[in-house]
């Protein structure tokens, strides 16, 4: 019954979940479409997005009066855990749509669980998995029937680009590949498209401007297929002396060159994996982009078609809203760690490998406001995004004040090479 669930969620148009927190209880209740009388259904709590190291809850009709408690440890099938803090409340199939409700602690103390905290004053809250099926046990969802996404389980589910939307004079500039040919002779593909952003703007070079958000725009059509992408900020300008990234083997070429400045590579900006939702700066803040910074855009997308299917056209992307009123702050970007994953600071500059097995390796950045304008001694850190390429299994960030105090720790206990989310 909807009715006993004040907070509910589509994650797809075939699968709709609905919740309440009673005290230290979380009540669950799921819906999806089945094609019959039979079929499974599963939920998820995934601390990077995907498969590895979610928490899930799976309900079959092969047991009409069973939940069955569960963990992945991969992309593959769930693992039953040893003990079950799921508690059965009902299941079954009436009218092509497939339900359980289940009730079970917000912490139980469980190794094999993950601990419901209160994500109200966070931006993403807690990431979910969803996937079901109409065979009567578990089995391979398959591309269709899978669904990550992201959900507050401790306030109304709100979408923080509505409040951007919202403002006077904001603008959006769509960057979306036109009709792009996935193609069908290679399993992995990736795609390079470099931007001049004041073309896509509509504005000249010299006109500063913030962005509010960026937000992932998936054709549905393909949405299978794109594994993930980013967005890289270059800062550079024809007329400067740079180095650029042509058309070519590498890069495709649309609209203009990416700009490398003379320092360096550009930022990483953004990174969408299924699930991820926009990314919206704090209010009162704004990414600046032209008027002597980021210049051009280079996304990098990411294509699996291991069918190898042909006539895929994909027009998937980012659409970035801006303004011309600069706000009272500016975001920046800081990339520190390993990014290479040479071990430079192990070597006196020199890259080395990683050995073979497991291995622990720990860099410090003594100042972090040491890659900043002139005259900012002090930064507010809002999100970080901990990535270790395919090389990592568990990562932490510490950052402590001048005095050496623990002002935030970020970790990842699984990571997903497939799934790279903000943390708040």
């Amino acid at each position: 019954n909807a009715n006993n669930y004040p907070l509910s969620k589509q994650v797809d148009s075939d699968y709709t979940m609905y919740w309440k927190i009673d005290g230290n209880t979380f009540h669950l209740g799921i819906e999806a479409s089945v094609s019959g009388a039979t079929g499974w259904v599963g939920f998820g709590i995934s601390e990077a997005g995907g498969m590895p190291g979610a928490d899930i809850v799976y309900y079959e009709t092969s047991k009409p009066t069973d939940i069955t408690d569960a963990h992945a440890l991969a992309y593959s099938a769930p693992v039953i855990d040893d003990c079950n803090d799921w508690t059965f409340v009902s299941g079954g199939v009436e009218a092509g749509k497939l339900f359980f409700e289940a009730t079970r602690p917000l912490s139980t103390g469980d190794g094999q669980d993950w601990e419901l905290l209160d994500d109200s004053a966070t931006r993403n809250g807690h990431q979910i998995i969803a996937a079901w099926g109409d065979t009567e046990a578990i089995g391979y969802h398959g591309p269709t029937k899978r669904k990550a996404d992201a959900v507050h389980f401790f306030k109304e589910p709100s979408d923080p680009l509505d409040a951007v939307k919202a403002i006077e004079g904001i603008q959006f500039a769509d960057i979306l590949h036109d009709d792009f040919d996935i193609p069908d002779d290679a399993i992995t593909t990736y795609e390079y498209w470099c931007i001049d952003m004041a073309e896509k703007m509509g504005l000249s070079g010299d006109t500063a401007v913030h962005i509010l958000a960026i937000e992932p725009v998936i054709d549905a059509d393909t949405a299978a297929h794109v594994h993930h992408f980013t967005v890289d900020g270059y800062a550079g300008t024809e007329s400067s002396e740079t180095e650029f990234y042509s058309a070519g083997e590498s890069y495709r070429q649309l609209g203009s060159q990416c700009r490398r400045t003379q320092s360096g590579d550009g930022a990483k900006l953004y990174a969408w994996t299924p699930g991820n939702q926009a990314l919206v700066f704090p209010a009162g803040t704004g990414l600046r982009m032209l008027g002597g910074s980021f210049r051009s855009f280079m996304i990098d997308t990411h294509y699996d078609n291991p069918e190898l299917l042909s006539g895929l056209k994909d027009s998937s992307g980012i659409r970035v809203w801006f303004t011309t009123t600069l706000q009272a702050q500016d975001i920046g970007v800081m990339q520190i760690g390993d990014p290479k994953v040479a071990l430079t600071d192990f070597a006196d500059g020199a890259f080395l490998t990683l050995p073979a097995g497991k291995s622990k390796y720990s860099f410090s950045c003594t100042r972090l406001t040491q890659g900043f304008a002139e005259g900012v001694d002090q930064v507010t850190v809002f999100a970080s995004m901990l990535h270790m390429h395919e090389y990592g299994q568990r990562q932490e960030l510490r950052i402590k004040d001048a005095n050496g105090r623990l002002k935030r720790r970020d970790q990842v206990q699984v990571y997903d090479f497939r799934q790279n989310g903000m943390i708040d």
